[in-house]
Order: C-alpha cells, then sequence, then structure tokens
C-alpha cells in the first residue's frame, strides 16, 4: 500500500538539477505528495509543477519567516493566484508564527497580522489550513479559536503536552508528524505521538528537513516517508499497512481530495 506525504517542499532551491527524478522516484512510491508553498518566490514553481505531476499537490502559502516581504500589493497578488487556482489548491499554508528565533514584538506582530490575512482567505474560500507553529502554540490556539469553521493540520507539531490536549479537544483539527519521530532523543515528540488519536494524525517528511533515521543529517525526500511509518507502526503496535489505510483516508479527508 502507498502512503501518502503531506507536507514537503520540492522546488529547485533544494533540490537543483534532480527535482524532476525525485519527484517520479517519490510519485511512483507514494499515492500523494503535497507540495508546500512557503514564500512568493515558490508559488508559480509549485503550481507549474503540478501541471505536469498531478499527484504532487500544492498547498500555497506563506511561511512567518516569510510575511515581512508582504505588503498590500503583494497580499493581492497572493490572493488572487489562490483564487484563480482554487480547484489545483488542496489548503492554504504553511502559515502560522514562530517567535523560535527570539524575536522582537514588532516581528511577532507582523506574523499574527499575515497569520489572520491567511486565515480570512482560507475562510473565504474553504479551503483547510496547514500551520507551522514553533513556540508559540499558544498565541496559534487563541487565534485559530476565532476561525471555528476551518479545518487545520498543525504540521511538524513539537509543543508540551498541554498545549497538545488543548489542539487535540478541536474537532475540526488534526497533527501531523515526521522524521522527529525517530531521533534518539526526540522524547517529547515520541510522547506526544503516543497520545494523538489515530483518526487525527497524519504523517510527513518535510522534505528537504527532518531527515528521519537512518539518514539523519542528510537531505530528506518524501520516500523516505516509510522509516517514520515504521517507527510510529512500532510504537503504537500497529500494522504497518493498517496504519497506512487509516492516515491515508484521514489525508484525503483533510485535504478533500
Amino acid at each position: 500500500m502507498k502512503a501518502i506525504d503531506t507536507h514537503a517542499h520540492l522546488v529547485k532551491s533544494y533540490y537543483q538539477d534532480n527535482l524532476e527524478d525525485i519527484i517520479e522516484k517519490s510519485l511512483n512510491e507514494l499515492e500523494y505528495v503535497f507540495n508546500i508553498g512557503t514564500d512568493l518566490n515558490s508559488i508559480e514553481e509549485i503550481l507549474n509543477l503540478n501541471k505536469k505531476y498531478k499527484k504532487l499537490i500544492p498547498v500555497l502559502g506563506i511561511h512567518p519567516y516569510d510575511v515581512k516581504e508582504l505588503d498590500q500589493n503583494k497580499a493581492k497578488w497572493l490572493k488572487k493566484t489562490i483564487i484563480e487556482n482554487k480547484e489545483k489548491i488542496k489548503a492554504i499554508g504553511e502559515i502560522g508564527l514562530d517567535y523560535s528565533r527570539n524575536i522582537k514584538l514588532t516581528e511577532k506582530i507582523i506574523q499574527k497580522k499575515w497569520f489572520i490575512f491567511q486565515l480570512k482567505l482560507a475562510d473565504e474560500l474553504n479551503l483547510p489550513v496547514v500551520i507551522h507553529g514553533r513556540d508559540a502554540y499558544e498565541d496559534i490556539y487563541e487565534i485559530i479559536l476565532k476561525f471555528p469553521n476551518l479545518n487545520y493540520l498543525i504540521h511538524s507539531f513539537t509543543g508540551e503536552k498541554k498545549i497538545l490536549l488543548q489542539f487535540l479537544k478541536l474537532k475540526n483539527l488534526m497533527i501531523s508528524v515526521n522524521g522527529i519521530l525517530t531521533f534518539k532523543n526526540a522524547n517529547q515528540v515520541k510522547e506526544n505521538a503516543k497520545i494523538i488519536p489515530l483518526e487525527k494524525i497524519l504523517f510527513e517528511t518535510d522534505c528537504p528537513y527532518l531527515t528521519p533515521v537512518p539518514f539523519r543529517g542528510k537531505k530528506n525526500y518524501p520516500f523516505y516517508l516509510k522509516y517514520v511509518l515504521e517507527e510510529f507502526a512500532k510504537m503504537k503496535n500497529i500494522e504497518l499497512n493498517k496504519l497506512i489505510d487509516i492516515t491515508n483516508k484521514n489525508a484525503k479527508k483533510f485535504y478533500q481530495i
């Protein structure tokens, strides 16, 4: 059974000359790969790749690190592009908040402004949302409560158990797990993964980042997703194909495919 990578970054800036080889190998081994945008430069490339590779599915948005490049005109262009390509785009993302770089209050305000702008766009278009959050989960939680009609995926969750339990109470929210699960000292991530109900969990690579063991330290690829799935199946004592079946259904439900 082929799994689904719910969060990858397959663009030339990461994979240079062999991007198409990697896409073809990935789509040969996986049912779908969701190709996640992070900045304005990646948007057209992701859309163009989808023209050739229909199962490399666009998810478009501006990452909290990159919202500083937005202004009113660029935001209008982003909104127009997403509306024009709504049939191809299966979610808005990755968007959110990231306070891990010890940023100033003014930067937090800018991140929140554009996070809310993109949530309003998702609400308007009835699209789900893929959220990036580091050291900012409490603020994310408070903001998304204001948009109760949206469906959310917290990707690569690395927060504490307390806030995870708050997120899990929301019926319209899911959590995705990646290669961090295979890291020897990732105790908190492992313990959190154990308490995520199967109907609320998805799997991702976040490639080219967070490469799972046994390739940790090297570039990541969607076809390494199997190492994350195998680790989780072992932890939860569940048969691998059963896990893939359940989580594929979760992914298709969330992304409406």
